[in-house]
């Protein structure tokens, strides 16, 4: 307990100190101080305690004295920033494109049609967990079972958004809620044990790091992030409208981020102090379950299919090998397209994947072809692909679409009266096998 709040005044006092530096000798002057333990001696009964609970409140003083000293100096903030490494962080202000994995022969897939569980009928929760016709609430009870504790969400009193997606790792015992709202989207990760390590292209610059306190746990406070540039190499940019606070608590991690909409704090009255302090008072006032649904962000919000607006359609019948996940894919310009992802597996690991997406019919046609072009082709403004054959579909004319791009996705377009949908199928590069054209049509014709 009096380390865990010699912890406490000493994060607050770096908080207020200069910036890090390196220093040379700080390790070895590190590891020369030691703190009590707080266990009692044994051995001779102590005749008089008095004096030895002050020499001990005196030791304790000179101690944070010390180290008040020190963290207010650029060596002690080197100490302090490593007392918790919250963040994957680098020195490094750019960072190289990603190098693309080398494609293998492609070969096409032996396909075993399995035909899929229903998810219409689903009375409160229902046997059947599903991230298009399950409640936010749903999901969140039925991730709290599988990872075996209570998550933490957003308290609807500070935070106005749409659930989006929830992406749970069983491995690792962490997961992580996104939120949609007006001006800005919310994500909050959590797990057991430790911070995991991310890749470089999510890492925060060393100098971003404030120290912080959400409660009374010591924290780490971030602003900006990696952005691409044409070459796809990465720049920091510390005005990226980016910011995240993460700190432990009872053997758990939680990681709370929000990034606004292009937009700079100013833009939603805010200033970057008061970016910070809005995100802390978001960290200290999580809610669970247990508080209610009404304390809840989305809390009360209906699942995807009901909130559509109109009648969602699933595919009846799936390649052999594929299971459906929650899909966080972002849409150029369509409020009420309807999602649904699908991965295949090969010896345990994704190495592909179908989205399946439709819209009710707009007033201008095939949207959702416009919307596939502009994403994997190669110019900007084209729409043109390298294939597009003609092909029945339930007696109805569809596309088969290749775009220019060399490793692009390719898909089938198509629609029925009252929608229009796309099937987009894509695929690792490391795995060589594929759906066929023939493949994606009986998954089309096969729609319920």
């Amino acid at each position: 307990m009096k380390n865990d709040n010699l912890n406490v005044i000493l994060t607050d006092l770096a908080e207020h100190a200069k910036p890090a530096a390196q220093i040379d000798l700080w390790p070895t002057l590190k590891e020369n101080l030691t703190m009590s333990d707080g266990q009692p001696n044994k051995g001779k009964p102590i005749m008089n305690p008095k004096p030895v609970l002050s020499r001990a409140a005196l030791a304790a003083l000179a101690l944070i004295l010390v180290f008040a000293i020190l963290l207010a100096s650029p060596q002690g903030q080197a100490f302090a920033q490593e007392l918790l490494k919250y963040f994957t962080t680098t020195s490094q202000k750019w960072l190289p494109a990603w190098p693309m994995p080398a494609p293998v022969p492609t070969y096409a897939l032996e396909v075993e049609a399995v035909p899929q569980p229903s998810s219409l009928d689903m009375p409160d929760c229902g046997p059947v967990i599903s991230p298009i016709s399950s409640t936010f609430l749903c999901q969140l009870n039925d991730a709290q079972s599988k990872l075996g504790f209570i998550i933490k969400s957003f308290p609807a009193e500070y935070v106005d958004a749409t659930f989006h997606v929830m992406e749970i790792d069983l491995e690792n015992k962490a997961i992580r809620l996104s939120f949609l709202g007006e001006d800005a989207s919310y994500s909050i990760a959590q797990g057991l044990g430790d911070f995991p390590v991310e890749p470089m292209g999510y890492a925060v610059h060393q100098d971003a790091i404030q120290l912080t306190q959400v409660g009374e746990y010591p924290a780490e406070y971030a602003a900006g992030s990696f952005v691409f540039s044409e070459d796809m190499s990465m720049t920091w940019d510390p005005t990226a409208p980016h910011y995240q606070v993460r700190w432990k608590e009872a053997g758990y991690w939680y990681s709370v981020g929000m990034s606004l909409h292009g937009l700079s704090p100013q833009s939603i009255g805010l200033t970057p102090a008061g970016v910070k302090e809005k995100m802390i008072l978001i960290a200290e006032n999580l809610v669970t379950l247990v508080q209610g649904p009404n304390q809840l962000t989305a809390g009360s919000q209906p699942s995807i299919k009901d909130r559509a607006g109109f009648n969602v359609k699933e595919p009846g019948l799936l390649p052999k090998n594929f299971h459906q996940v929650p899909d966080g894919s972002w849409s150029l310009l369509i409020p009420n397209k309807v999602d649904m992802m699908y991965e295949y597996t090969e010896n345990g690991k994704a190495v592909g994947s179908l989205q399946f997406s439709q819209i009710p019919l707009p007033a201008n046609e095939e949207t959702l072809r416009w919307e596939f072009s502009q994403f994997y082709h190669g110019d900007p403004g084209e729409t043109d692909f390298i294939v597009d054959e003609e092909v029945q579909i339930n007696g109805r004319v569809g596309h088969y679409l290749v775009p220019a791009g060399e490793f692009s996705p390719y898909a089938l377009y198509w629609q029925d009266d009252e929608r229009e949908y796309i099937l987009i199928c894509f695929w690792s590069l490391e795995f060589g096998g594929r759906l066929s054209k023939e493949d994606l049509i009986v998954i089309a014709e096969n729609l319920r």
